[in-house]
Formats: structure tokens, sequence, C-alpha cells
């Protein structure tokens, strides 16, 4: 689902806020995903921190908020 809104080509992502920058189209992730972005841990997160390239490709690497209980 994520790859359908990506619309702009980001490079190696060490200059593009994954959350505040404007690659989804007209809109930046924290409007689009605003539940997910209350959680995340580091909201001044570049996209070239958010993940690892792996032999098969690149990998996401998601850090949210947790309590006791789960995601809060």
């Amino acid at each position: 689902w994520f790859y359908d809104y990506v619309g702009r080509k980001i490079g190696d992502g060490s200059s593009t806020l994954f959350w505040k920058d404007k690659w989804l189209g007209n809109t930046i992730l924290k409007s689009a995903f605003l539940r997910l972005y209350r959680i995340a841990l580091n909201k001044d997160v570049k996209v070239a921190d958010m993940g690892i390239w792996l032999a098969s490709g690149w990998s996401w690497q998601w850090h949210w908020r947790c309590s006791s209980s789960g995601i809060t």
C-alpha cells in the first residue's frame, strides 16, 4: 500500500525528511498518516535513516512509541 502513494525520487534520502518533506505528491506523510506520525519516535528522521539495504533490497525500520500494553 505504501508504494502506491510515493511520488518523488529522493536519491539516497539523506536530505529528505521522511515525515515533513513532500515526496507523496503534494502531501507530506505527517498529514497523510497523522496517527502513525503521532506514535513515531523520531519526527525529524531522514528517509535514509528509516531503513537499511539488505541483499534482498531496502528494509524499512519502523520505530514507534509503545507502552506495556502495545502501541499507544
